[in-house]
C-alpha cells in the first residue's frame, strides 16, 4: 500500500490492499461493499477517480459439529477427560474455510508449540504433544470414521449443511466477488455518480 510521500502533497496515486473477515459469507461481501462505496464516496467528494479489484480470499470456517463430538470423544479416550479447549469462532481465516463451504471438516489444534501462530518466533517444543499425539487422534478418527462401512463418515455427511451443494456452485460465488471496477463517474458538469 502507498498513500503519498509527504504529509502536506496531495498523491497523485494512492494503493491500499485491505481484507475482509466475517462470520458468514453474506456478511462478507456486505461489509466489502459498504468499504467500496465509503472508498468511493470519499474519492468523489476530493474528485478522484476510485476503482478496486477485488479478489476471493478465504471463506470463514465453520466445524462440523458432529466431527467435532467424534474427535472430542476419541480425544478423551486416548488423553482422558479435560483435554480440550474449545476456542469457538475465530476471524482467523484459511483454505479451511472453503472446505468447509462445501464438506463437513475440523481443524483441531494441538500443544506443544511455543509462540506466536505464523511468526519467527513459533516453534516445536514437546514432539509428544505436538507431532505424536495429533498423529494418534488422525489415525483413530480414520478408524472410527471408516469402520463399519463407513457408517458413520456417511452419517456426518448427509447431517452437514454446506453452504454451497456443489463445487460449480462454490467457483460461481467466488467468480462474482472476483472483479476489478470504477466506482466514480463524472458527468460534464461536474457531477458524479457512484456506480
Amino acid at each position: 500500500t502507498s498513500g503519498g510521500f509527504a504529509a502536506n502533497a496531495i498523491p497523485e496515486l494512492v494503493k491500499m490492499e485491505a481484507y475482509v473477515r466475517a462470520e458468514n459469507f453474506a456478511t462478507m461481501r456486505q461489509v466489502n461493499e459498504k468499504i467500496n462505496r465509503a472508498l468511493a464516496a470519499s474519492a468523489a467528494a476530493l474528485g478522484a477517480q476510485f476503482s478496486a479489484t477485488d479478489l476471493a480470499g478465504n471463506l470463514p470456517f465453520h466445524s462440523a459439529k458432529q466431527m467435532n463430538g467424534l474427535c472430542a470423544d476419541v480425544i478423551e479416550s486416548l488423553f482422558g477427560k479435560n483435554q480440550i479447549r474449545y476456542a469457538g469462532w475465530e476471524t482467523q481465516s484459511s483454505d479451511v474455510g472453503d472446505l468447509s463451504a462445501l464438506m463437513p471438516v475440523i481443524q483441531p489444534l494441538c500443544g506443544g508449540v511455543t509462540g506466536t501462530q505464523h511468526g519467527e518466533d513459533y516453534a516445536l517444543t514437546d514432539r509428544e504433544k505436538g507431532l505424536m499425539n495429533p498423529l494418534k487422534v488422525a489415525l483413530c478418527m480414520l478408524y472410527e470414521l471408516l469402520s463399519e462401512n463407513a457408517v458413520r463418515a456417511l452419517q456426518i455427511a448427509l447431517e452437514y449443511t454446506p453452504l454451497f451443494q456443489t463445487e460449480n456452485e462454490y467457483f460461481a460465488a467466488i467468480s462474482q466477488i472476483s472483479k476489478t471496477q470504477e466506482f466514480v463517474c463524472y458527468h460534464p458538469d461536474g457531477s458524479a455518480t457512484l456506480l
